[in-house]
């Protein structure tokens, strides 16, 4: 599935959604591709860790190839996603090869202090600091626009949430 989203977006003008502009490859959007690749992507790394070194070198091309097209989906929720699990996963192996063995209470007391020092200019510069944040990863606060979708669903819920009740109360 994923050469084939690649030779889409190479050779399909389609394939490309221009007005974001991003990559949609053979899905019908640009976020499936992107939660078709992070996965992919997911399930490449863990391959790297379990195989022999022919399985290892196609883990990484398919790999690369996943982490190609995560990008060109520009897909933010993949794309962030992404980033936290590598994190995640980067804290884990260095946890595991140097904090617990090495210099493990040293580093694990920097790591928590940083941690705290980072907070820091949250709680100086308010509300207002952490509100920015879409905006570095070009978002707005609307989700896109989507919470004004979310009031208009549940106002509608509201209204035809009881008849609906109703009539499965009186096994229509």
């Amino acid at each position: 599935f994923i050469p084939l989203n690649l030779l889409a977006v190479l050779f399909i003008p389609d394939a490309i959604q221009w007005h974001f502009p991003a990559w949609r490859g053979i899905t019908a959007h640009k976020n499936q591709l992107g939660q078709v690749s992070l996965m992919s992507l997911i399930f490449w790394v863990y391959s790297f860790s379990q195989g022999n070194m022919r399985n290892r070198a196609i883990a990484v091309i398919y790999a690369c190839l996943s982490l190609i097209l995560l990008m060109g989906s520009r897909s933010a929720t993949a794309i962030l996603t992404a980033v936290f699990l590598f994190f995640i996963l980067g804290f884990a192996v260095a946890y595991k090869r140097i904090f617990r063995t090495v210099i493990g209470p040293l580093l694990s007391s920097l790591f928590i202090f940083t941690i705290f020092i980072c907070l820091i200019p949250i709680f100086y510069l308010g509300l207002d600091f952490i509100l920015s944040m879409p905006e570095l990863i070009g978002k707005d606060l609307t989700f896109s626009g989507r919470t004004d979708l979310w009031v208009t669903i549940f106002d509608e819920a509201k209204t035809h949430l009881p008849k609906l009740l109703d009539r499965v109360a009186k096994g229509e």
